[in-house]
């Protein structure tokens, strides 16, 4: 039996949903999430640089994370984390430092960063 490759089916999901138009329902995004949230989905997570290897080996909630400031003044001092779901999506960016966080992670991180409005996917 082939391994099912969760990150592939969000991406698939956003895509078919970008392209649908505005009318088009995000329902298909949230059950891809849903299921890789039970299944332990990896994204790849932008960090800041760390000054050494240890700084990485930390809990997750102490790791440093690359941060995408809303340009909406009432949300001042607020930030989404960016997800990505493949190499590929990484590379279309600029040049960071990576790693793998399962979704379950990324979402328990949440509860320590009262700041963070949540995640943006391959932004």
């Amino acid at each position: 039996m082939a391994q099912v490759n969760y990150t592939k089916e969000v991406e698939r999901a956003l895509e078919n949903w970008y392209f649908a138009g505005e009318d088009a329902t995000p329902t298909p995004v949230f059950n891809a999430l849903k299921l890789g949230l039970e299944q332990e989905m990896q994204f790849i997570v932008p960090v800041h640089t760390p000054d050494s290897a240890e700084e990485l080996a930390v809990s997750v909630e102490q790791i440093r994370f690359k941060e995408l400031e809303t340009n909406d003044p009432k949300l001042r001092g607020k930030y989404f984390i960016p997800l990505f779901t493949s190499p590929k999506e990484v590379d279309k960016g600029e040049e960071t430092v990576v790693i793998d966080r399962t979704l379950r992670d990324m979402v328990d991180v949440l509860e320590h960063r009262p700041n963070c409005l949540g995640f943006i996917i391959n932004p």
